[in-house]
């Protein structure tokens, strides 16, 4: 656009950057022979740090034309790369190599395959990771898996990583301890200084056979570095737009304010910092640079409107005034949760209270005088089975115990009588759970008729209507299953 109209032969400030356009800034030629000379030796990875605009990407490029002779270079411009997956596939687009439709484990053997080769990949592969600061962890860690690979001791991948300060706050992790170990180099880009900044302008316009001193004034250039700091992205973009409005208004020389009215038309402000103007409108500039804080009714310009405004106590510390605010707590007595009006009250009724009044079920009396003598010692002891009508009935009559029997308590509660082996407890009469049991013919209980040997054991137990043998056997809820079975326990013993 402006290359004819000041004489040169390309467009001077490029906004994407060149290996051609290279500058040697102190701090950017120092990090270059740093990380060249890492390379050289394989002797590790190399860390670029520096802010944004300062040259990382550029620094990359030179380096990749430095050793492109030597090495397969592979230079991955960003650090968007979601997956180990995603990584890998790049850095095989980069060599050349198949990428497409292949599990992450393929491709990982793949690039093994390629490095490792003497025949494809002579000298190694340089990779060079920008913005790398982006990386995952994960991915990180798999960079660092693959400058494991070595060949007759030699390092097959020579590594170097640049990104912004947050990269090395990042490899700093003790995750990644590993791979910070790995650093052979550090090196840190810094902006231009102010005689750098001019040096650098000058360089551009000496290189597209231009007149830099006929173009920028010394004090064009001094604005330069004042509106961009010497970040050498924003010096490119001051200068190019400089020239674009230049040439829109006929201007053969820049001066500081067209560099001002350049950045201001970047930056989208109101007006340049910067402006022609008459000694008087210095004088009341530098008046208006000076700012006093103080209490708004000290300023009352006579261009404001009057407005009532209530006034306000003056603010005054906490300790001069005193607490600025009081809490008080107003205790209320608690409210009975029971004191107010309900719409319904529900009557809950207890189903089971009615069970003692029910009169317990008549049980039918046994007959034989054994199972009567029995059941008497056994009533006080039956214990109460699981149900909603059981319990244990009243006895209207009970027999005295035999004063020659023991009642001193059992382990189980259960009368027991002296153990004597010169008389049976049968041939007296009692019957004890806890002695030895006396021989079959001792007790002789009533059998009916029968035709076989194997029913000489059945008793026969007979209904007795008498008022006095149905009381002494009449506990509710009691079974003759119950009673069988403790019957046969004074058999078996």
């Amino acid at each position: 656009m402006y290359e004819s109209f000041f004489q040169m032969n390309r467009r001077p400030f490029r906004a994407a950057p060149q290996a051609a356009d290279y500058f040697p800034a102190a701090s950017s030629e120092r990090a270059r022979q740093s990380v060249a000379r890492c390379i050289q030796r394989a002797a590790g990875a190399a860390l670029v740090i520096g802010p944004s605009g300062t040259g990382k990407t550029m620094l990359c490029l030179v380096l990749a034309e430095q050793f492109r002779d030597k090495l397969r270079v592979v230079h991955l411009t960003n650090g968007r790369y979601a997956t180990p997956k995603a990584l890998l596939q790049a850095i095989l687009y980069e060599l050349g190599r198949p990428y497409r439709r292949i599990e992450e484990g393929e491709l990982r053997l793949a690039l093994i395959d390629f490095v490792t080769s003497a025949e494809r990949c002579p000298g190694g592969v340089l990779l060079l990771v920008d913005e790398a600061h982006a990386l995952p962890p994960r991915q990180l860690e798999e960079i660092r898996m693959i400058t494991n690979l070595v060949r007759d001791g030699v390092p097959r991948v020579r590594l170097v990583l640049t990104g912004g300060p947050e990269l090395e706050e990042r490899l700093a992790h003790p995750k990644l301890e590993a791979l910070n170990q790995r650093l052979a180099a550090r090196c840190y880009l810094e902006a231009f200084t102010r005689e750098e900044t001019h040096q650098y302008v000058r360089a551009v316009l000496a290189d597209v056979a231009g007149d830099a001193l006929a173009v920028f004034s010394d004090d064009a250039l001094d604005a330069v570095y004042s509106a961009t700091d010497g970040i050498p992205r924003f010096v490119n973009q001051v200068c190019d737009h400089a020239l674009v409005l230049a040439y829109a208004g006929g201007q053969n020389v820049l001066d500081p304010g067209g560099i001002e009215e350049a950045w201001s038309d970047l930056q989208q402000l109101p007006t340049p910092w910067h402006e022609t103007a008459s000694v008087a409108e210095e004088d009341d500039r530098e008046k208006c640079s000076i700012i006093e804080f103080g209490r708004l009714d000290d300023y009352a310009p006579e261009t404001m409107p009057d407005v009532a405004v209530d006034s306000e106590p003056e603010f005054e510390p906490v300790s001069a005034s005193g607490p600025e605010a009081e809490m008080s707590i107003e205790q209320d007595e608690p409210a009975d949760p029971f004191g107010g009006e309900f719409d319904e009250e529900e009557v809950l009724i207890d189903r089971f209270a009615m069970l003692d009044t029910v009169a317990p079920p008549t049980s039918t009396p046994v007959s034989c005088p054994e199972g009567q003598e029995l059941a008497a010692r056994l009533q006080p002891h039956l214990v109460e089975e699981p149900g909603p009508q059981l319990r244990v009935a009243e006895r209207e009559e009970r027999e005295e115990p035999d004063p020659a029997s023991d009642d001193a308590d059992s382990f189980d509660d259960l009368p027991q009588e002296p153990r004597d082996s010169s008389t049976p407890a049968a041939a007296a009469g009692k019957v004890s759970l806890f002695d030895t049991p006396p021989e079959e013919d001792a007790i002789e209980p009533r059998t009916a008729d029968v035709d076989s040997a194997d029913d000489a054991g059945v008793l026969v137990i007979e209904d007795d209507p008498r008022p006095a043998a149905r009381a002494a056997w009449e506990v509710s809820g009691a079974r003759r299953e119950n009673y069988g079975q403790l019957f046969a326990r004074l058999r078996r013993g």
